[in-house]
């Protein structure tokens, strides 16, 4: 900037100094906005994956099973090795899952391979409706239609579930010997008809639920079927309570 003779800034050339200042500013100013600009429109482009969120499965809400039967022979398990199935916890399915059922801790075994170590659960029995192995099914007693009968709680084998009612609580028992302790099955059946359940424990008493005129017809399906009753399997029960049923509805 030159000053006159006098050393005085003239009017000019402060406007003029002014004019450049004000556009080296605005320059500025402009690269300024620009750069920004642009970096708020990467910042919007830039997609980044959604934080997956992670629910407490009822399934993982009970505790790891760790069977501690020292010295004792047979199993313990429904079936000797896991079998597939499929549960219900409240309105929540889960199928194809690697399941044991200890009868002796009437305790139902999710193995899950993908926990380490183990992996083996202990369903919570306070949530669990019913459960399917293989083409069996059990029911938790405490949910079931048939709590209102005289039984205690527990998982029970539906083995026919119609007018008159076929009923297994699988169980073993724990025997101690002298070197060692033996694991043996103690199956116990029960017969729910007309409003009642009773226990099935020979012949004489099955038959004593039925009329005069049922019974004799159950009498001559044994005969013809060759069906031993203290020896009876479960298939021949489960034959046994459906004709029972069959003649029942033409009575």
């Amino acid at each position: 900037m030159k000053r006159d003779k006098e050393g005085v800034v003239t009017w000019l050339e402060v406007s003029l100094t002014l004019t450049k200042l004000f556009r080296t500013q605005h320059f500025v100013l402009l690269i300024f906005l620009m750069s920004n600009i642009n970096i708020s429109a990467q910042i919007q482009t830039l997609e980044f994956p959604s934080i997956p969120r992670l629910e407490f499965d009822n399934i993982l809400q009970g505790k790891l099973y760790i069977p501690e039967y020292p010295r004792t022979k047979g199993s313990q398990f429904l079936f000797p090795e896991w079998k597939s199935g499929s549960i219900q916890l409240y309105e929540q399915s889960y199928s194809d899952l690697r399941l044991w059922y200890d009868l002796y801790l009437d305790a139902l075994i999710w193995w899950n391979t993908e926990i380490v170590g183990e992996g083996r659960i202990v369903i919570n029995k306070d949530q669990l409706t019913h459960f399917n192995i293989e083409n069996q099914k059990f029911i938790n007693f405490s949910f079931s239609k048939y709590n209102k009968f005289d039984l205690k709680n527990g998982y029970y084998e539906v083995m026919v579930d119609d007018e008159v009612s076929l009923l297994c609580k699988r169980k073993v028992k724990l025997i101690p010997k002298a070197t060692y302790n033996q694991f043996e099955r103690e199956d116990t059946y029960y017969l729910i008809i007309n409003q009642s359940v009773t226990e099935i424990e020979n012949r004489k008493k099955f038959l004593k639920q039925f009329s005069k005129e049922d019974q004799e017809q159950i009498k001559k399906y044994l005969r013809e079927n060759k069906i031993i009753f203290r020896s009876i399997s479960d298939i021949e029960r489960i034959r046994l309570v459906q004709f029972i049923n069959r003649i029942s509805a033409h009575s």
